[in-house]
């Protein structure tokens, strides 16, 4: 099959494009001129320029004649709210009318969305596919009109999104930081009761994605995608410390602190035109009672995870030492 990937370049996406590679599929990435091609030098991917925009060049180029196309692309921090709608919701809508115009044998469009475009669980239930969207950032709110703009050409282009919650594995430089810090025997926690989240490996995500582009039970769904179980942020903690040999002493953070640390951040940001590591929306996730994850319909129709936190966990940390990041 001929695979055209957005986001090619980035955390997920390249582990995406690495299992199509071994899965003898053909890969096209759409990259940008000043993409970092780190993650996909040496491999047999042909690489396209250009961008999500309408009637791109390079954009119809990558989808000529393409079979599947995931979507992964996508902006998770900004100090500009529209630029979130702009890219998540936007240039899904591209992308789509692209696909119509470049690949109109295209078998399935693929749409990695979020867990933050559903928003947390209410009441203690975990949430599922039946729960009513109520994003809480600016973020989740982009990638909600993204999938809602997806499914709107479901009759159309065959289409599946997935939902997943914090993706961790090797080359992700955002939970990179949690480790180090976890390795020298420090780890944050939000202060108060206990919350709770739910994780999936990055190599069941991008399974998820080939099932997802295959499987004739997942035209036209939304299926959310974790590793099935609930992690409390103490138990993170734990999980990294046995990985480590060492007592990992859990910090707990005032939420007044961090949102200070936010705003602060985001003023500095703005000013220097960059994008903000911490910002307020971040803060309203992290304090969140819980953002757990009912799994049965993925199951339902045919795909589970192989990974639970500990396995995942120690994936990552050997993968980030074989990168010699740890």
């Amino acid at each position: 099959m001929k695979a055209f990937v957005t986001g090619g370049t980035g955390f997920l996406g390249s582990h995406l494009v690495d299992l199509l590679l071994q899965q003898g599929h053909e890969v096209v990435c759409l990259v940008r001129p000043t993409s970092n091609l780190r993650w996909l030098k040496d491999k047999r991917v042909k690489l396209v320029q250009g961008d999500l925009l309408p009637d791109n060049a390079g954009l119809k180029e990558g989808l000529k004649n393409a079979d599947w196309c995931f979507h992964a692309a996508g902006l998770i921090s900004s100090t500009n709210p529209q630029e979130y709608f702009t890219v998540n919701a936007g240039a899904t809508r591209h992308c789509l009318d692209a696909c119509l115009k470049g690949a109109p044998n295209l078998k399935r469009f693929v749409l990695i969305s979020s867990l933050a475009a559903c928003g947390p669980a209410l009441n203690g239930k975990p949430l599922d596919e039946e729960t009513t969207p109520h994003p809480i950032s600016i973020y989740g709110q982009s990638k909600l009109e993204g999938e809602k703009i997806a499914l709107s050409y479901k009759n159309r282009v065959p289409v599946t999104v997935l939902r997943p919650p914090a993706i961790y594995g090797p080359r992700d430089k955002m939970i990179f930081p949690v480790l180090k810090m976890a390795k020298r025997g420090m780890f944050c926690v939000p202060a108060g009761k206990p919350r709770y989240v739910s994780m999936v490996y990055v190599e069941d995500v991008v399974r998820a994605c080939l099932w997802g582009a295959q499987s004739e039970r997942a035209v036209g769904e939304v299926f959310f995608i974790a590793d099935g179980d609930l992690y409390s942020w103490q138990d993170i903690g734990d999980t990294l410390g046995a990985l480590f040999y060492r007592k990992v002493f859990k910090l707990p953070i005032p939420k007044s602190l961090l949102w200070s640390v936010a705003v602060l951040e985001e003023l500095r940001c703005k000013l220097l035109g960059k994008s903000p590591r911490v910002h307020r929306d971040h803060v309203r996730q992290f304090f969140s009672s819980s953002w757990g994850i009912n799994i049965g319909k993925l199951k339902s129709a045919g795909f589970s995870p192989k990974f639970n936190l500990e396995e995942g966990m120690k994936a990552t940390v050997a993968g980030y030492r074989q990168l010699g990041w740890l």
